[in-house]
């Protein structure tokens, strides 16, 4: 289980990161690893402008869209932060959280 002391923070400054798209080397990595424009943009934009695209042009469609990342972590972040102060005054030290992978 995730201590969710500073989890909401972490999560703001990495948004901050790639809203700024001044990426180091390893968020550059994270996003080649972790991110695929197939699930940024719809599948009729996706067979329409990406399907045929190179790599690198895909990586770069990734960097564009970063509002699709950000908006939703930004949106765990609020509702984490917003059990937590709901629920930590009551003696709750954990959340669970499933989602499909």
């Amino acid at each position: 289980m995730q201590n969710l002391e500073g989890l909401y923070e972490d999560i703001k400054k990495y948004n901050e990161l790639f809203k700024a798209k001044t990426y180091s080397d390893a968020v550059e990595e994270f996003y080649k690893k972790n991110y695929s424009i197939d699930l940024l943009v719809s599948r009729e934009e996706y067979a329409r402008t990406y399907l045929e695209a190179s790599d690198a042009a895909r990586q770069a469609a990734v960097r564009e869209h970063v509002g699709v990342i950000t908006a939703f972590y930004l949106t765990i972040a609020d509702y984490l932060d917003e059990m937590t102060d709901r629920y930590k005054p009551l003696g709750f030290h954990a959340i669970a959280i499933c989602a499909p992978s």
